[in-house]
């Protein structure tokens, strides 16, 4: 016996020592990635965070559940438990203390499993930080913060005291029925008074935090509301009913939980059962059935179908308008002052390839087992398109980049192709969207943010961590090995930077050989009183704004985290946690600074948010933001569009605002690029959006590159920003089910006059193409092609180099 006692424990010490191990391991292997990036203060902050939250959750589970189980334990007078000596089977008494010690562990075991759930650090470190917005509700006066910060952790509380009542509910019932004082007899079911008392205390409690629950109800009613009266595709919004008898109500049912709790607490005890019954039958009339009854009772005079409750329903309709432009920065929305693009610049300044078929042309023009992502940049030669490519072989280094002449095209319809030094190859790079595992590399510079694999001890515990022992035999790369994890762009910002929630646009970004991803961080929230929801990613949120830009250098896997100029309130509470995490626009980069690439997701969101419920003082309905522009399916995928602003690398990306109940366009709303970076309106009515898209398909039929092509497609509608308002430009391309697309004339509408041509400089009415460049332009082409040689010469690529050379010969109109 006292062998097998020995064996049981030694396993569960193993077992342990291998929990405890790979807690250990995970630990280091998260403070590794974190000090490598310098971010030591933000693990701090999660650090201690998660140590009180478990060693709290722990406390207060072990002595919760051993409480419960001591009364099991004092219910039991004895317990005699047969063994055998010899052949003689001989009654054995298990100690009183020896109960009592295994009553301690089962509530060990039973807190370990509740201080092991996942907890969200964030969410409690904003709660205990107290997080104030510095305005409040205008109904139950409640600081914003509350809501955002304080009203999540609350409910995660709730939730998580009620699931430990349950389970230690049916433990607790579990082991009473291992006992003779609850048991099934001739007359039905024996419940002895012990018990009776002990499952009286649990129900009460049970009650208590249902009450705890109703309260949360009440503050979070204040976010959609009940839409009780509305159909199916109607939003709920709060609304009379919600202010003026929800709200009340559910506070007054929260707190007779209490009463109900004590005497069903008190009936049990005493064992008066009809009593238990009573109040148990109240607590569900007050609950559920009062919550299905009260919308109907108060039907008519609220309903806002009615007249009276048209009336009723007008106040809190702009209440709801105006705490949803704060929630998704509506008012942010320049209108005073908007930057436009110089009409002697369009021709360069536009895009006349859409990003799909520019990505089909880079995979097409190299191996077909490559993926490829489109940036811009803005140049003197105009505004040029880079195809960022890489190997789908996992084994591969295979990385480089393509680029092209935007606005142009040749004479079979080709873009031009646009070389510069560093075109054709990059080093290796090991942080990028979609990739998988880790990856031992070597530091050669210092710069790599990735974990040291050189020690013993480091090599074992991030090998650990990793969960992949064959790492401890593959060769050491030198000199300062490193152990890269979190690969992928979203993985990587989401494990360091989880308070953000990222935008969906990544944006691969090229300087020389350099290779950058930036991402748009959002501080979101889905409890924010009285705005409507908008959806980021998919997902649908009551509270967005524009937090931080997220640089990521991909061959070295550092972030630069650039906070926005003016921080929201959350946003600032977590600079003041860990400062040292940001880096102030002021000390990025010049290039940063300079070269941002437009916000297209925060526009989005702004955009949407402006579609609910226009600016303020503004008399025009429900808007659409959308893009009802016809495109063919394989031309309408990938990013944005950009267009470029000037030589400097700024860029932009518009979208048309059209109010369809109407039958107009009122203007496009621009997401704009570089120094002055931000979301500007560009008021300015015209035709309706159908008209738009019909003047322009019927100028392309006409001008015989439309529909009457065997294997025609439509490009999306791009909407450019000048000074004679909007600028609309559609392209059209020969794109055959089993070969590459060829542009095959582009469409220009502008002040109501509609353009097409073969090309867009063309279509602008330019004599001279926006292929043959003059001045200090045509000198950096021909420099930047000679450079695109040389470089293609030195490394091998006589494919690139022959792309240079035919590129030079027709800027030279020599072929």
């Amino acid at each position: 016996m006292r062998g097998r006692r020995g064996l049981y424990g030694f396993l569960a010490a193993g077992a342990l020592a291998l929990l405890a191990g790979r807690w250990l391991a995970g630990q280091y292997a998260d403070w590794a990635l974190h000090q490598s990036l310098g971010f030591d203060d933000l693990w701090r902050t999660k650090a201690s965070t998660l140590v009180v939250l478990r060693a709290g959750a722990f406390t207060i589970a072990v002595a919760y559940a051993f409480a419960h189980f001591v009364a099991v334990r004092q219910s039991i007078v004895s317990l005699v438990l047969p063994s055998r000596l010899g052949g003689l089977e001989i009654p054995e008494e298990i100690p009183a203390g020896r109960l009592t010690w295994l009553a301690f562990v089962l509530a060990v075991l039973v807190a370990l499993g509740f201080a092991a759930l996942p907890q969200d650090w964030t969410q409690a470190a904003l709660a205990w930080d107290g997080v104030r917005f510095g305005e409040v509700d205008p109904y139950l006066q409640r600081d914003l913060g509350f809501y955002v910060a304080w009203l999540p952790w609350e409910r995660a509380l709730q939730t998580r005291a009620m699931l430990l009542t349950l389970v230690l509910g049916a433990l607790v019932t579990t082991l009473y029925a291992l006992t003779p004082s609850l048991r099934w007899t001739a007359n039905g079911l024996y419940v002895s008074t012990w018990v009776r008392r002990h499952l009286a205390v649990l129900a009460g409690t049970l009650v208590a935090l249902i009450g705890w629950g109703w309260r949360i109800d009440r503050f979070e009613r204040m976010t959609p509301g009940s839409g009780v009266w509305l159909d199916a595709t109607t939003e709920a919004v709060f609304s009379a009913f919600d202010h003026r008898i929800a709200l009340p109500y559910r506070a007054l049912a929260a707190f007779a939980t209490l009463p109900i709790a004590t005497v069903l607490v008190y009936a049990g005890w005493r064992g008066y059962v009809r009593t238990a019954l009573v109040m148990l039958s109240t607590l569900v009339l007050i609950g559920p059935v009062a919550s299905a009854l009260l919308p109907v009772i108060a039907k008519r005079p609220l309903a806002p179908y009615s007249a009276q409750g048209r009336a009723a329903a007008r106040p809190y309709r702009n209440t709801a308008a105006l705490y949803t432009r704060r929630a998704f920065g509506v008012d942010a929305i320049a209108r005073d002052s908007v930057a436009v693009v110089p009409a002697d610049q369009l021709s360069r300044r536009v895009s006349a390839w859409d990003p799909a078929a520019l990505v089909e042309l880079a995979e097409g023009g190299r191996r077909r087992d490559t993926t490829v992502t489109l940036g811009w940049a803005s140049t003197a030669t105009g505004l040029e398109a880079i195809a960022v490519h890489r190997s789908r072989d996992v084994e591969a280094d295979a990385w480089g980049t393509h680029r092209f002449v935007a606005a142009g095209a040749d004479d079979s319809g080709r873009p031009f192709y646009a070389p510069s030094l560093g075109d054709g190859r990059l080093p290796a790079v090991l942080v990028h969207p979609d990739a998988k595992g880790s990856r031992l590399v070597p530091d050669r510079r210092g710069d790599v943010a990735a974990s040291a694999f050189e020690t013993t001890t480091q090599r074992i515990a991030l090998a650990w961590a990793e969960q992949d022992p064959r790492l401890l035999l593959r060769e050491l790369p030198s000199p300062r090995p490193r152990l890269m994890t979190a690969r992928d762009v979203r993985s990587r910002i989401g494990r360091l930077l989880p308070f953000l929630t990222l935008g969906p646009t990544i944006t691969p970004h090229v300087r020389g050989d350099s290779l950058y991803w930036f991402v748009e961080g959002f501080i979101t929230a889905r409890r924010y009183p009285l705005s409507e929801a908008v959806l980021l990613d998919g997902r649908p949120y009551h509270y967005i704004q524009h937090a931080a830009t997220v640089v990521v250098q991909a061959q070295t896997g550092q972030l630069t985290v650039i906070p926005t100029d003016t921080p929201e309130a959350i946003m600032r509470a977590w600079q003041g946690m860990a400062s040292g995490t940001f880096t102030p626009l002021a000390a990025a980069p010049e290039w940063i600074r300079r070269e941002r690439p437009p916000a297209v997701d925060w526009m989005t969101v702004q955009g949407s948010g402006l579609a609910h419920v226009g600016f303020p003082a503004d008399s025009f309905g429900i808007r659409r933001l959308a893009r009802p522009d016809d495109a063919d399916a394989d031309v309408s995928a990938g990013g944005p569009t950009l267009f470029a602003y000037d030589s400097a690398g700024t860029l932009g990306w518009a979208l048309p605002v059209d109010l369809p109940f109407a039958g107009r366009t009122l203007g496009i709303l621009v997401a704009r690029g570089g120094a002055q970076r931000r979301t500007e309106y560009l008021a300015y009515e015209t035709a309706r959006w159908t008209t738009i898209l019909e003047s322009l398909q019927n100028a392309a039929d006409q001008a015989g590159f439309g529909r009457s092509l065997p294997d025609a497609r439509r490009g999306r509608v791009q909407a450019i920003p000048t000074a004679g308002g909007p600028v609309w430009v559609q392209s059209y391309y020969e794109w055959p089910q089993d070969g590459e697309p060829r542009l095959a004339g582009v469409v220009v509408s502008q002040g109501g006059k509609v353009m097409a041509a073969r090309t867009l400089a063309e279509a602008f009415g330019e004599r001279r193409s926006a292929e043959s460049p003059v001045g200090d332009a045509f000198r950096e082409r021909v420099a930047r092609l000679y450079d695109a040689m040389q470089a293609a010469q030195h490394s091998g690529d006589w494919r690139a180099y022959g792309e240079a050379w035919t590129a030079l010969g027709r800027l030279l109109q020599r072929p």
